[in-house]
């Protein structure tokens, strides 16, 4: 398949001569259609909780179709949804609270250099689940494109949790759709940071009084790229969402960050924000916040906040004072600008893992 639309647009346009409305590639992208043909799917059994390879079920005869338009492009997710090599669909009976995560871990390389994977997550009225994707790559280069669609039924919470470690020659295309119905929540926490290109989208439709939480981070040197979109879509009254995410830029990284919290007519005393801070670690990096508050009704409340700037002299003049180097307590600011993401991730292991990623970033200076 050859990418050639623009993708992450905006939901609203603005002056085109600002260059923010739309990713716009460089130069198509050919994305081979082949086979995954590693094991990647790992769980423990509990009653009420069904788990399958995406390819082994079919998806219309428990969760219907619906239509909303969502994520990176139409032409990726149709991809996504109809042509996939990977994948899991998960259902959560009614009452059922799973302890354990579900995992998918994915792991590219010369032999299976593409994973298109679709994941349908169906959490029954008043149950609670995990789920952890996991995207790496070594050698060659490696394309992800997947898809996440979540629905959260009544009373429901569903955590959906993805980290993506690929190589510096990767390209990695995701969108995400959340239906957050009465009284549910839905928890996105995502970690980026490897790959060429990331480009990521979620969404959420939010219901009575039900919530939503995105929690991002992001790492980028060399020339890494990341295209960063986000849309809370309130529709009931006393809707919530939270969009947070931290990051940090060094040598010539280019970050664009849009997030868009819509507020729709009838979702009375709906409450949105979003915030988003990067650290900029050298003068070379490029930096775009895009944040966006759309209202339709009177009784609702929305924020929003984007920062950006270099480590704080005092900080670090105040650290090598204690006998560290630049270099090292730089890397404490860095990782404490993450430490909110970071322990939000489920389980120890997670956390160190993503920590482990930071340090070998930051070891060749910052």
């Amino acid at each position: 398949m050859l990418v050639k639309e623009s993708l992450n647009a905006l939901p609203v346009k603005t002056y085109r001569w600002l260059k923010v409305n739309e990713l716009t590639l460089a130069e198509p992208l050919h994305i081979p259609l082949q086979p995954y043909g590693k094991d990647y799917l790992s769980f423990t059994p509990v009653s009420g909780l069904d788990v399958h390879p995406i390819l082994g079920v079919a998806l219309s005869e428990r969760l219907g179709v619906d239509h909303s338009v969502y994520g990176v492009s139409g032409e990726l997710v149709s991809l996504s949804e109809t042509q996939p090599n990977a994948g899991v669909q998960v259902y959560a009976a009614p009452g059922v609270r799973s302890g354990e995560p579900i995992l998918a871990s994915y792991r590219m390389d010369a032999d299976n250099p593409v994973v298109i994977d679709h994941n349908v997550v169906y959490a029954d009225e008043d149950s609670s689940i995990t789920v952890i994707l996991d995207y790496s790559s070594a050698g060659g280069q490696a394309v992800h494109n997947g898809t996440v669609k979540v629905y959260a039924r009544p009373g429901a919470e569903v955590t959906i949790v993805k980290i993506q470690r690929m190589d510096c020659e990767a390209h990695h295309f995701d969108s995400t759709m959340a239906y957050v119905e009465d009284d549910a929540r839905v928890n996105f926490i995502h970690v980026e940071l490897g790959a060429a290109l990331t480009a990521v989208n979620y969404s959420g439709q939010i219901g009575d009084r039900g919530e939503l939480n995105i929690h991002g981070a992001y790492f980028g040197d060399g020339k890494q790229q990341f295209d960063l979109n986000y849309l809370a879509d309130h529709r009931g009254v006393g809707s919530s969402s939270r969009i947070l995410v931290h990051g940090a830029l060094k040598d010539h990284a280019k970050k664009i960050f849009r997030g868009t919290i819509d507020l729709k007519r009838g979702a009375r005393q709906a409450k949105g924000s979003e915030i988003e801070s990067v650290l900029l670690l050298d003068e070379t990096v490029r930096s775009i916040a895009v944040p966006l508050l759309l209202a339709g009704e009177d009784d609702v409340e929305g924020e929003h906040a984007a920062t950006a700037g270099r480590v704080d002299d005092e900080k670090v003049h105040y650290l090598m004072s204690r006998g560290l180097s630049r270099g090292l307590a730089t890397k404490l600011l860095v990782e404490a600008a993450f430490q909110p993401i970071i322990e939000a991730l489920p389980g120890a292991e997670w956390q160190s893992a993503v920590i482990a990623d930071l340090e070998r970033r930051l070891a060749d200076g910052v």
